[in-house]
């Protein structure tokens, strides 16, 4: 991807963005720790191989936060790896000295490497970070017409009614049921969202984030759906005028019609079990044709 299409810069950022944000939550595990030190050291190595990046895989800016989060991941571990074999107070007063010696490095070094150029921030990173950037200070960037701001009728035109789903799908992705994937693509749909709103030719970043979360959210509400009509089904196929019936049969009597409610309501349930089995191996076939009709009326 490095090779073919300088759009490479936006996935290595965003598994980074993942990572930290795994971390964050709570969820960092070996798994994750294994698969992005492969990914950081092969992606950067095999980046560097193509002509036009080189050492820009070690000194530009748009690499800066795989470096940063692969540094950021190796000291999380080594932290977790003290608390669980340190004193509390031992282990307090060590993650003071490293967070104040972490934070002056970090200051240092950025400020050393914007100063004296090492490392520079490009006009099209200025400007997904800034929208106006390019007006005040690049302004043959942004005369080009494929750099304008999307209008939000081209997101319907291109994308058409898969964009209605968006929302469900952000919330299925990022709150429901949360899973490594779903927050992956929640946040690979949500920085897309943003940069396709700054250049119009970042819609092809976010083209297949909007068919896997219109997905989920179709997956879900097609589910959730179908449950309801079960039930519904399932629950108009009990017969009240049965209950009613042995009710008022139990009700005439004389004293021993206590003895006899029991036998009553036995029957009772084995008939309503025949008919709900009757009933059901009826209406059960309408199910799979109303999940079907909720589908072409969606694409309607």
């Amino acid at each position: 991807m490095v090779a073919a299409w300088g759009g490479y810069s936006f996935i290595i950022n965003i598994i980074p963005i993942f990572v930290l944000a795994v971390m964050f939550a709570n969820k960092f595990n070996f798994k994750i720790y294994i698969a992005y030190s492969v990914f950081y050291v092969l992606g950067t190595m095999l980046a560097m191989t193509i002509p036009f990046v080189t050492f820009n895989a070690i000194k530009s800016s748009e690499h800066l936060a795989s470096h940063a989060v692969f540094f950021a991941m190796n000291a999380y571990v080594v932290v977790e790896y003290m608390r669980k074999n340190l004193p509390e107070q031992q282990f307090a007063g060590l993650i003071k000295i490293g967070m104040a010696l972490m934070m002056l490095t970090v200051a240092f070094g950025f400020v050393y490497l914007t100063f004296s150029g090492n490392t520079k921030w490009s006009g099209r990173s200025m400007t997904l970070l800034d929208p106006t950037y390019a007006k005040k200070y690049i302004p043959i960037i942004a005369s080009v017409s494929e750099h304008q701001p999307t209008a939000w009728t081209n997101y319907f035109f291109d994308m058409g009614y898969l964009v209605l789903f968006m929302p469900m799908g952000y919330y299925f992705c990022l709150v429901e049921d949360v899973t490594y994937g779903k927050l992956f693509i929640g946040i690979y749909g949500v920085l897309a969202t943003y940069f396709s709103c700054v250049m119009i030719r970042l819609m092809l970043t976010l083209a297949p984030v909007v068919c896997v979360i219109a997905a989920i959210a179709l997956n879900e509400v097609l589910e959730k759906a179908g449950a309801s009509i079960r039930q519904s089904l399932i629950s108009y196929s009990w017969d009240p005028s049965t209950i009613e019936s042995v009710n008022s049969e139990g009700k005439v009597g004389s004293k021993d019609s206590k003895k006899d409610k029991p036998v009553a309501r036995s029957k009772a349930s084995e008939e309503l079990n025949e008919q709900e089995v009757k009933r059901r191996s009826k209406l059960l076939p309408l199910i799979p044709a109303a999940g079907i009709l909720m589908i072409v009326i969606s694409i309607l």
